[in-house]
């Protein structure tokens, strides 16, 4: 496995998940299928949130995939879930990778670092959900000072008692049902431009 080269004075942070044989499920115990609009996101929460599976409700407000310095969603910080090949088969996965320019809020140094995947982030109904993050490996390090670092953050790294919605067992995910409220549910298409969409509009406000 490769990672992007990172830019000057930068961290690439390499973000994946998915191997051959191994499957990902819904709460229902469906298996996941590849370009149906399911998404896995890199960044962390704003301010010091902390998320729980009582508070979900608040994540959407509170997160922040990882930015550029200029405060624009960073190239490759969202990631679908889609059929991927290797030399030993092809599987369902998802692979991204960021260049981490700054350390702005809510990146500094040793801030937690967290993967979420979801179907949507909007609408009514139940969403499928899914939070990975390892609090001991996956947080944000110091950039800058021409120094150059490269990092890999994967499902089978995901720390099983750091587990927040959904769980993760020898590299296969299985999301958990999240209420979304009692609104109409968006056709899978809107649903992944709405999902864009919510969290450009997030950190335009912010800015």
């Amino acid at each position: 496995m490769l990672a992007a080269p990172s830019v000057h004075g930068a961290a690439t942070i390499v973000f994946l998940g998915g191997q051959p044989g191994v499957s990902h499920y819904d709460s229902a115990g469906a298996e996941l299928q590849p370009d149906t609009g399911f998404m896995f996101s890199l960044g962390s929460f704003y301010g010091g949130f902390e998320p729980t599976a009582e508070n979900t409700s608040e994540w959407v407000e509170n997160w922040v995939p990882v930015t550029t310095s200029e405060g624009s969603v960073a190239p490759g910080a969202l990631a679908p879930l889609t059929e991927m090949d290797s030399i030993f088969g092809s599987f369902t996965g998802f692979s991204g990778s960021i260049d981490l320019d700054h350390n702005n809020a809510p990146f500094e140094p040793g801030a937690q670092g967290f993967i979420w995947g979801f179907d949507r982030l909007s609408g009514g109904g139940d969403a499928e959900w899914i939070l990975l993050t390892n609090s001991a490996e996956w947080s944000f390090p110091s950039v800058g000072g021409g120094i150059s670092l490269s990092e890999t953050w994967t499902v089978e790294d995901a720390d099983i008692d750091d587990m927040v919605v959904g769980s993760v067992e020898d590299g296969s995910m299985r999301t958990a049902s999240v209420s979304l409220g009692g609104a109409a549910v968006p056709e899978p298409r809107a649903a992944i431009l709405a999902a864009a969409g919510c969290v450009t509009l997030l950190l335009r406000r912010r800015r």
